[in-house]
């Protein structure tokens, strides 16, 4: 949508009245529960987490989840897609831990909806990779982006949102000064790069960090 792409420009404030009308146009033509008002309710979400006001984000993103439960059932991959913003607002406030359990839940949602191999479920699992390197959990974390990480380079080689599963998973190793292993993760993750939002680009910064400590002389 235009409000999405917005966002990606950093041009919060257009896609803030952008969004607000989308939301309010849907409300005026539905009824809730209905799976384009909750769409809308994350694209609120997703407006709210970008001017930093995460717990707004994380409760826009908990109606929508609960909506489409509604609308879907439990195990369907449009839930499974809005509480994916939930942990986005979660990690955002510094709540790794919950952010952590619900990706689980989110992953085992993505498993039961499309199977253990779909590029949604993948996904889901190097993200939890991801959160789990966070809270300090690194050989559960290496373990996951190991399960994970090459099925979801096989089937989608070259798409820039691996860029951030490789060089999380780069940055893993290295921070345990495993730079040999590191090095190759972190090099094909920032040449597919495509940041669009602001977190993402703060993310390779510290990946291009890592790369060049890796490339120091020992």
């Amino acid at each position: 949508s235009l409000a999405r792409t917005l966002l990606s420009r950093d041009a919060v404030g257009e896609a803030t009245v952008l969004a607000d009308s989308a939301y309010a146009l849907r409300m005026r033509h539905h009824d809730p529960p209905h799976s384009l008002i909750a769409d809308a309710l994350v694209l609120r979400s997703s407006v709210f987490r970008a001017r930093g006001r995460f717990a707004e984000a994380e409760a826009l993103a908990r109606e929508a989840t609960a909506m489409l439960r509604q609308v879907y059932g439990e195990d369907h991959i449009q839930v499974a897609w809005a509480q994916s913003h939930i942990v986005q607002a979660l990690a955002r406030q510094e709540r790794t831990a919950e952010a952590a359990g619900l990706q689980r839940e989110l992953a085992r949602r993505y498993a039961r909806a499309v199977g253990d191999d779909h590029p949604g479920t993948l996904a889901a699992i190097v993200r939890m990779a991801e959160l789990e390197a966070e809270l300090g959990r690194g050989e559960e974390a290496e373990r996951l982006y190991r399960a994970a990480l090459p099925k979801l380079e096989s089937l989608v080689p070259g798409r820039p949102t691996l860029s951030r599963p490789l060089t999380g998973f780069g940055m893993l190793l290295a921070s345990a000064q495993r730079c040999e292993e590191a090095a190759p993760y972190l090099r094909r993750g920032l040449r597919i790069a495509a940041p669009r939002f602001r977190e993402d680009r703060a993310w390779l910064d510290r990946a291009r960090a890592a790369a060049a400590l890796c490339e120091r002389p020992r």
